[in-house]
């Protein structure tokens, strides 16, 4: 489950608009709608690894065992980490 972390700015927002990233930047329902931490995190890193998991039997950590490197968000400018995914075998 990705969570929505507003410490930052543009807050990062886990919504149902958060899979739309628009590389040129923008706004949706005053939303940023930019390519973010969500989608490079969140998305499409899990996305990749389930794929590379699947088809290359590599990347394991990334995609499944409530890794690190699985939960890994990000990081703010300043140095915090951005919310952790949370994973759970109970959804």
């Amino acid at each position: 489950t990705m969570t929505s972390d507003y410490y930052g700015n543009p807050p990062l927002v886990a919504d149902h608009f958060a899979p739309v990233a628009d590389p040129n930047g923008g706004y949706l329902n005053g939303y940023y709608i930019g390519v973010n931490a969500l989608d490079y995190y969140g998305l499409w890193k899990l996305f990749d690894a389930l794929t590379d998991a699947a088809f290359y039997d590599k990347n394991r950590e990334y995609a499944l065992g409530n890794t690190s490197e699985q939960r890994f968000m990000g990081i703010w400018s300043d140095g915090r980490f951005v919310k952790e995914l949370s994973i759970s075998k109970n959804p």
